[in-house]
């Protein structure tokens, strides 16, 4: 180790003891030397080196260790899996741990847990303004409105909101129509 590197390493510990902040701990290890594409790396390898951060090797021994006997094709299993990651890996949360199941399964081939959304769209809207079109596809600027109108008040934001491309899927279906019936 170089004498540059023997002082960042320095500075970075001693802004951990100071319980300084992350930018301030990598502002230190900018004043001891380190350049800014540098401080990445090394300060990764000094927070594995202080026990505040696992490895890349050591995190999938640890995956390995907590999903290979679990059930995570199951909501009850991929949770347990879920709380057993985050208090496996040195500052884990639970999105984090959620994140890094679905990669080991993915890799591994092994069914994970996806929480189903349930059938159809979650607004109304969509389906019925398909419908109508599909049963008039030559529908007016107007019968959209009409269609929107009639949802519920807390319905109709999205498809205020969304208007112009619902609009112009309108208008696309009366250009493909009126091609159709001009062949």
């Amino acid at each position: 180790m170089n004498d540059t590197k023997i002082a960042i390493r320095e500075a970075f510990f001693m802004s951990m003891k100071s319980c300084k902040s992350k930018d301030d701990t990598i502002y230190q290890m900018l004043e001891a030397g380190a350049t800014f594409s540098e401080v990445p790396k090394l300060y990764n390898e000094f927070m594995i080196e202080a026990g505040l951060k696992l490895s890349s090797e050591d995190k999938n021994i640890v995956l390995d260790e907590c999903l290979t006997s679990g059930l995570l094709d199951t909501e009850d299993g991929f949770k347990k899996a879920i709380k057993e990651v985050v208090n496996r890996i040195i500052g884990c949360n639970e999105k984090q741990a959620s994140y890094y199941i679905r990669t080991w399964c993915r890799k591994n081939d092994v069914e994970c847990y996806r929480k189903t959304t349930g059938p159809g769209s979650r607004n109304p809207f969509v389906k019925r303004f398909y419908l109508a079109l599909i049963e008039n596809p030559g529908m007016t600027k107007e019968e959209l409105e009409l269609i929107i109108s009639e949802l519920e008040p807390e319905q109709q934001i999205n498809p205020l909101r969304w208007f112009s491309q619902h609009n112009n899927v309108r208008i696309m279906v009366n250009n493909v129509l009126y091609k159709l019936q001009g062949e």
